[in-house]
């Protein structure tokens, strides 16, 4: 039994198992990465916040926070988007100013809407459990009604997706 080997030749057979080495190492490694930023920076930082996620603070917990950011900044930082510690540097200085506590809480809902969105993507990356649609209403974890629609669109949109092409092909599928 002899095999031909030409076929591996093709072009187009060469150009598949390419694309299709490229998903896999890619993902692998975007896993990884994802879990590193995770364990590292975001979850610590998630889990200092979770309580006063999108609600008023005050100036004590503000620079209780900006203490605890700055230490997991320091020992972290290729981790941590560098728009965040710009946000985080915003609400320094706002206190340090003594700005009105709306303009101190405007840059903290900024600084959660931030840190909410990278910790449910990287949970996601990582294949760890992500905060449910329910526990996220129940704990008042949105910035306002409509940014939590768009959260929930944007988690099951692969699986609206995939319903949407099954409606669509068996409504061209019906007609005669």
């Amino acid at each position: 039994m002899n095999l031909d080997f030409s076929v591996f030749l093709n072009p187009s057979v060469i150009l598949l198992v390419g694309i299709l080495t490229y998903l896999v190492t890619k993902n692998s490694n975007r896993h990884s990465v994802a879990r590193d930023r995770l364990i590292s920076a975001y979850h610590p930082i998630f889990i200092a916040i979770e309580p006063y996620l999108y609600k008023d603070v005050n100036v004590k917990f503000a620079l209780e926070f900006i203490d605890k950011f700055n230490t997991i900044n320091e020992n972290f930082s290729l981790y941590i988007y560098p728009s965040l510690r710009y946000r985080v540097i915003l609400l320094h200085e706002s206190i340090l100013h003594n700005h009105p506590s709306e303009v101190m809480n405007e840059h903290w809902r900024i600084i959660c809407n931030y840190i909410d969105a990278e910790y449910d993507d990287l949970c996601k990356l990582a294949h760890m459990p992500l905060r449910s649609t329910a526990y996220r209403i129940n704990c008042d974890q949105y910035y306002n009604k409509l940014e939590l629609l768009f959260a929930i669109i944007k988690l099951h949109l692969p699986t609206l997706f995939f319903f949407l092409l099954l409606f669509a092909s068996f409504i061209y599928s019906s007609k005669p």
